[in-house]
């Protein structure tokens, strides 16, 4: 009688289970359980009906009683460990999977989960082991791939990666390994091949607003930008309160270069989330490119810490550092930019040049990409760690345990940052260079490297939550590029007119530009202007930035505008096209000034109140060049119009500048190494002093 009772329980609760009712199945499922309450089968199947409720810990209650009558069943034990994760008992589930595989270690699944876990907590070299064990035992269980694959993805490997999602497709068919496929061929730049990819995906599944966001990015790369916002409002329309398409909108006009309408947007993705720390950075970002106003920024730097650390468990600062002035220093670069990225001009020299007796030169990266400059920064670090895809806690933690003396962080708020890691105070003192022209905002960055031009003594020092450390011979020491070359002639004299140029990034040429450059063009008779930018591969970027012109009355035959070219040989051969370089205002052009230079081509710039407005400045201080550097928008165009009128001036400079710059502080790597080491002496004593 009881027997026939159970098996119409059982009966029931498949029915229920069939018809979706999941609070009749688990009534049923009880009611099994106590009629035959050694039945671990039973017991099992009540817990994984009360974890599809959601009531995770009652399903624990259950899968522990299962296993007790079961123990060796490594279904429950791995069941067990899912309810485990599902409640943040992360030990708990890796002692579950661990016992599973001791038991069983052909359970792949079992070795697969733990991999996840390790994955998810950053520790990749452990996670990688269980995967690859999962795949040694059963070389065709497809989801060991797929998770290898998504190791390799979050820790920049995108080959490796791409090559395991494909295995996993080989296998079989799966939407998360054609999902994962798809993104990294996007950040390897196929974007074609992931935009058909997605789109197969989005015809089975379109209203994935993940999909959505992703198709996005990848239309935006392919210059269709049109399009991407589409996939943009679509994924708004399928998630409100999704923060990740309105930064994505705000992405898509930073490219198109309309900073004001990127700012609006990354306002809205703060409204969702206030806490979303890739659209701060990228409000503040974007902040620099159209405002003048240091306060501004400032504030809202601060607002940023502000936020980030009612977020994060923060570490409480705790240093085994050798508090002495003399010994051998740990010097730790942080940065998303080792590769072929304009901080690479900028910092191999610096690598190159350290004393190697003196330093120890520890390289935290964080890239999205390898390439030929990558394999030059491993080459000059003497400890390499990829930090992509870690936990910053973990960073955190490692940068600790490797005992740095002193952190640089070389991107600030710029793309593939790393800022978070830095206010968990991993080292003694901690630095901002490079990659990110303003105030971090952080209460844990000890000092900013500057110099009294790009930064003048007391005229914004309160506006920085760090301390101004000025270099006198120049905070930037520029590397050329091994693919230049050589200087051409004046373009002048086979052109028969003058051509201005400016190879700046779009959201840096703002309306003030437009208007300076209109004048200078209708004050230089038959001169052209050329303009290239890889967001110029945008129609509506072009269209935008054309009727500007066409609206201050240029007829287009007078300019040229450029999207990326293929070679970099071919964009430095572009310059034997250009007269005078023009400077964009208020944020200038670094690289961009150091190349025009290089190329022989002489550089108006705008000096402004900022340190963004200041960079240009800095660079010609240094090649003593200032009187190219103009104080108000009326000197910007008298310098223009009278460099274009001084014909032998400019074939003089042509001629001398890449020498002049040979000469400088501005390429003086020896000289600049020894200014930061100096520096990085002097910090380090005080921090040493300050702590007795």
């Amino acid at each position: 009688m009881v027997k026939a009772e159970f098996l119409d329980c059982i009966q029931r609760v498949q029915q229920f289970l069939a018809a979706g009712d999941l609070e009749q199945a688990a009534r049923n499922c009880k009611q099994a359980a106590s009629l035959e309450p050694a039945n671990g089968e039973v017991l099992h199947m009540l817990g994984m009906i009360t974890a599809r409720q959601g009531n995770h810990q009652q399903a624990i209650h259950h899968l522990k009683a299962a296993i007790k009558c079961e123990p060796g069943s490594p279904v429950y034990g791995n069941n067990l460990g899912i309810a485990y994760c599902e409640t943040g008992q992360f030990d708990e589930a890796m002692e579950c999977y661990k016992q599973v595989i001791a038991l069983h270690p052909d359970y792949v699944i079992a070795h697969k989960n733990l991999g996840q876990l390790y994955l998810e907590a950053g520790d990749f070299k452990a996670a990688k082991a269980c995967f690859s064990e999962a795949i040694s035992r059963s070389p065709q269980y497809a989801p060991a791939y797929f998770a290898l694959g998504n190791l390799f993805y979050v820790s920049g490997q995108l080959l490796d990666a791409s090559a395991n999602y494909q295995k996993a497709l080989e296998i079989q068919d799966d939407p998360g390994a054609r999902f994962g496929l798809a993104n990294a061929l996007g950040d390897m730049g196929a974007c074609q091949k992931a935009a058909d990819l997605y789109q197969e995906i989005e015809a089975v599944t379109p209203d994935n607003p993940g999909l959505q966001n992703n198709l996005a990015k990848v239309l935006l790369r392919l210059g269709r930008a049109e399009e991407a916002v589409v996939c943009y409002d679509r994924a708004i329309a399928l998630q409100p309160d999704n923060p990740m398409p309105r930064n994505g909108l705000g992405m898509v006009m930073m490219n198109l270069g309309l900073p004001g309408e990127a700012i609006e947007h990354f306002r809205k993705a703060l409204a969702n989330k206030p806490d979303y720390a890739q659209a701060h950075s990228n409000l503040l970002l974007n902040m620099n490119y159209i405002e003048d106003d240091q306060e501004k920024i400032y504030a809202e730097a601060l607002q940023f810490d502000v936020q980030q650390r009612q977020k994060s468990t923060l570490l409480q600062p705790s240093f085994a550092n050798i508090k002495t002035t003399e010994r051998k220093l740990r010097i730790g670069y942080v940065s998303g930019d080792f590769r072929s990225h304009s901080v690479a001009y900028f910092a191999l020299s610096l690598l190159e040049a350290h004393n190697r007796d003196q330093f120890e030169i520890y390289c935290y990266s964080n890239n999205p990409l390898q390439d030929h400059i990558t394999e030059r920064f491993k080459s000059l670090a003497d400890h390499w760690a990829v930090i992509r895809g870690v936990p910053d806690q973990v960073v955190a933690n490692q940068i600790r345990s490797d005992q740095i003396d002193i952190l640089v962080d070389l991107t600030g708020h710029s793309n593939d940052n790393r800022i978070i890691v830095f206010m968990h105070k991993p080292a003694p003192v901690q630095v901002c260079w490079l990659g990110y022209a303003n105030t971090s905002g952080l209460q844990a960055m000890d000092y900013r490297i500057t110099d009294q031009v790009a930064d003048p003594i007391g005229e914004a020092d309160d506006l920085y939550t760090e301390q101004l450390v000025r270099l006198p011979g120049g905070f930037l020491c520029y590397q050329s590029d091994d693919r230049s070359l050589p200087v051409s002639p004046p373009p002048q004299e086979s052109a028969g007119h003058v051509t201005f140029g400016s190879f700046n990034m779009l959201r840096k040429i703002t309306t003030m530009v437009i208007d300076t450059w209109s004048e200078i063009l209708r004050a230089v008779p038959n001169s052209r202007l050329i303009m290239k930018a890889g967001s110029l591969e945008d129609e509506k970027a072009r269209t935008y930035f054309l009727n500007m012109f066409d609206e201050r009355g240029i007829a287009l035959d007078r300019l040229e505008l450029l999207g990326m070219l293929r070679e970099k040989s071919q964009h430095f051969g572009l310059y034997s096209q250009i007269d005078i370089a023009l400077d964009t205002f208020p944020y200038n052009g670094a690289t961009t000034t150091c190349e025009a230079l290089w190329m022989g081509v002489p550089v108006i710039t705008l000096s402004g109140r900022c340190h963004v407005g200041r960079l240009a400045s800095s660079i010609l201080h240094q090649v003593g060049l200032t009187e190219f550097i103009a104080h108000d928008q009326a000197s910007y165009l008298s310098l223009a119009q009278s460099l274009a009128d001084d014909v032998q001036q400019r074939a003089a400079l042509r001629a001398n500048l890449r020498e002049r710059m040979q000469g400088s502080a501005l390429m003086n790597p020896a000289a600049f190494a020894l200014q930061m080491e100096n520096t990085y002496r002097h910090i380090w004593g005080s921090w040493c002093e300050e702590r007795g």
